[in-house]
């Protein structure tokens, strides 16, 4: 037991752990997500509750590297993007559609992100959470855009949930 009395155990994520299935069968009690919460209680029926709102707005964006000229969703038409068709990117899926961008008028490579993506010349934009990645952009004096979705109406928060 720690000080405050709580007796927590911090697992950390990424790409490939699937924090509701976490949740549901019950290997975590709590877990931290997007509105993949909504998605899979909407779709499976899950026994999954949201707990709190970790984020006002969702930290998801894209990041392209100034010298791609790319600043607005209608720039990545024709260029390679670095996202997952997975509903992790909900976000920013709902802000191409929103803004008339279909998935199939660009190059979309798919899967996980990693920090040398960012730095790839045959990739033109990323997703990335704005908590923390654009930070690597900075650390090596590189310029960079940010495409947030709450900039094109698509406004959703990041969430704590827990079993039902």
């Amino acid at each position: 037991m720690n000080p405050a009395g709580l007796d927590v155990n911090i697992k950390e994520g990424g790409f490939s752990i699937k924090t509701v299935d976490e949740v549901v069968e019950w290997r975590a009690q709590f877990g931290v997500s997007n509105s993949e919460v909504l998605i899979s209680r909407l779709r499976d029926k899950r026994p999954v509750a949201v707990v709190s709102c970790v984020f006002q707005h969702s930290p998801l964006v894209f990041v392209t590297r100034q010298s791609t000229g790319i600043t607005h969703p209608q720039d990545l038409i024709g260029k390679r993007v670095k996202m997952t068709r997975a509903s992790r990117d909900l976000e920013l899926h709902a802000m191409l559609f929103a803004e008339g961008v279909n998935l199939d008028q660009f190059e979309l490579i798919d899967g996980p992100g990693k920090k040398d993506y960012f730095f790839d010349p045959h990739i033109d934009a990323a997703s990335t959470y704005v908590t923390n990645e654009p930070y690597y952009f900075t650390e090596k004096g590189v310029p960079f855009n940010i495409i947030r979705p709450s900039a094109y109406g698509v406004d959703f928060y990041s969430a704590a949930m827990g079993q039902r």
